[in-house]
């Protein structure tokens, strides 16, 4: 079986202990439970690790972590070139919605499992200009709570995951996490 085939069995099976485990679907609204690592202190309140000690290799080979974004609200992006569905949504949602509301959001692309080459062709093809990073063995998919591709997480200011979606996102849809998630409107 083909990389994908699995993966999408995989999804589908996920979604749905998830949807039998919690009541709802994979994107009921429901906060996602804590990624199991790399995490600071973490919020007390909430038992959910903060996410701002993680780092990544940047697209330029550079190590960044995500408090370089601190104080700001996040959206990171799992993808990768043998994901469809991370493709399109790459240049028809995420793009976009950065051009739009980039000074007020910090947008991340993390690219899953992939070959460099592979990745790098796509981010020309796509012509996206948020930041991009490297995630080669899947440790921070794990971390961050993802169970299929596409998945996007939402991260505040103070380094909180405060929602996650798998799957693609249309546009519209991801305005409206944003607004939802932070209070900002496209």
């Amino acid at each position: 079986m083909t990389r994908q085939v699995l993966l999408g069995i995989a999804l589908v099976v996920a979604v749905g202990a998830a949807a039998l485990l919690t009541g709802g679907g994979a994107d009921s609204g429901d906060t996602p439970a804590a990624p199991t690592a790399p995490a600071g202190d973490g919020d007390v309140s909430t038992g959910r690790p903060a996410m701002l000690d993680t780092t990544f290799e940047h697209f330029d080979g550079s190590v960044v972590r995500l408090a370089d974004w601190a104080g700001t609200p996040m959206v990171v992006n799992f993808w990768a070139s043998w994901c469809p569905p991370c493709v399109a949504e790459m240049s028809a949602a995420f793009e976009p919605v950065h051009a739009d509301v980039g000074d007020q959001v910090a947008f991340i692309g993390l690219n899953l499992e992939d070959d460099p080459d592979a990745a790098a062709e796509i981010v020309e093809r796509t012509g996206v200009t948020y930041d991009l990073g490297r995630d080669p063995v899947g440790e921070l998919f794990t971390a961050f709570g993802g169970i299929g591709m596409p998945t996007t997480v939402f991260i505040d200011g103070s380094g909180q995951i405060v929602d996650t979606h798998t799957g693609a996102l249309s546009r519209a849809q991801l305005e409206r996490a944003i607004e939802q998630a932070f209070g900002v409107a496209a």
